[in-house]
């Protein structure tokens, strides 16, 4: 009851804070006072080059990478492209998240968390962490943070970068997704999901997932977690939490890692298989098995569903739907996280590390 009433009082103090922002700002408007594996090392690659019939290039502009396929469209051939931009440069980029006008990324080796200007691509403002960051969501109006080594997800006010709580979780927190009210995390060595109220801030019961749990995402009114068995797992919260969520598996290829819904669809990327899953969450069923190449750990889609799949041997990223696909955008470093933000995708990568824009 004291760690509860201690939660309360800090949730009040800052209600309180808020609140008084809120009445500032109207008296100055009174006044006329008018800004988310471990991944493996792999083998640096060079950056491929664009085709166009007979002629191969690489087109270099500061930054900026161009690389492209061959589109077929009947007797029309097009060009496909994917173009980089660097966004920031940062020792290890874990996770990234977008929200509230700003955006925020982890760095795994410093133990930081960044609020950063994608336009100016300058650093605003960091968070010192205690463990290891695994994962960032914007969920409610906070940001929340997985950290891996300390088994604890800390709630943290997304304008100061003021922790607000830090929940303990089970083991190795690895992953999180928002639902409804409540934020999701996976804990990779308990096997298990647990939700977190975002209004409370409160934790609920662990929800044990046999296949296991590696990542999840969330969409069609559940949550979608990637296991160790080869399996994609289904979970419906139960209504008003009354009774245990309702699980459903479903075989995917085989070491499925990153997961993402959208487009109608939940995505699975395959890193063993070298595939990616479609699945139909209507049906549970698989729609297709897409070939992607060596080792996809990562995957995303844009809101003109393109699906985005990043791999970490080959330290690369392209467009896996719909097809024909893009060639392979070499990266300077293993991309570990994919997040959508606006027509295209940000990858995270590390060794060396970063943030680029892809699109």
């Amino acid at each position: 009851m004291g760690s509860l009433a201690r939660i309360h009082t800090k949730r009040e103090r800052r209600r309180r804070q808020l609140s008084w922002a809120a009445l500032a700002v109207v008296a100055l408007a009174i006044v006329g006072i008018a800004v988310g594996h471990a991944t493996k090392k792999g083998p640096s690659s060079p950056k491929p080059t664009s085709t166009i019939g007979t002629t191969h290039s690489t087109v270099t502009s500061g930054t900026t990478h161009v690389t492209g396929g061959t589109v077929t469209n009947g007797a029309t051939t097009t060009q496909s492209a994917l173009v980089e931009h660097s966004v920031l440069h940062i020792p290890a980029a874990s996770a990234m998240a977008e929200g509230g006008g700003s955006a925020f990324v982890t760095d795994d080796v410093r133990n930081l968390l960044v609020r950063f200007d994608p336009t100016t691509k300058k650093v605003e403002q960091t968070l010192q962490l205690a463990g290891r960051p695994s994962d960032v969501l914007f969920a409610g109006t906070d940001l929340w943070v997985a950290e891996i080594v300390n088994n604890v997800v800390v709630e943290v006010d997304p304008t100061t970068l003021h922790v607000i709580e830090t929940v303990q979780v089970p083991d190795e927190p690895t992953s999180l997704a928002a639902l409804g009210n409540d934020v999701w995390v996976t804990s990779l060595a308990a096997n298990e999901v647990t939700p977190i109220d975002t209004v409370t801030g409160l934790v609920g019961t662990p929800v044990q997932v046999l296949s296991g749990a590696v990542r999840l995402a969330s969409g069609f009114g559940a949550i979608w977690v990637t296991g160790t068995d080869d399996i994609l797992t289904r979970i419906v919260p139960a209504q008003d939490g009354q009774g245990p969520p309702a699980q459903h598996a479903i075989t995917v290829g085989k070491g499925p890692i990153g997961v993402t819904t959208g487009g109608g669809f939940v995505w699975v990327a395959n890193a063993e298989a070298g595939t990616v899953s479609q699945i139909d969450p209507t049906t549970l069923q698989v729609a297709q098995t897409l070939p992607a190449g060596q080792d996809p750990i990562a995957v995303a889609i844009t809101p003109d569903d393109r699906v985005y799949a990043g791999f970490a041997t080959s330290q690369t990223v392209r467009i896996v739907s719909p097809a024909p696909e893009s060639k392979a955008l070499g990266l300077d470093g293993a991309p570990r996280y994919l997040l959508t933000v606006g027509s295209g995708v940000w990858v995270a990568t590390a060794n060396p590390g970063g943030i680029v824009s892809v699109g």
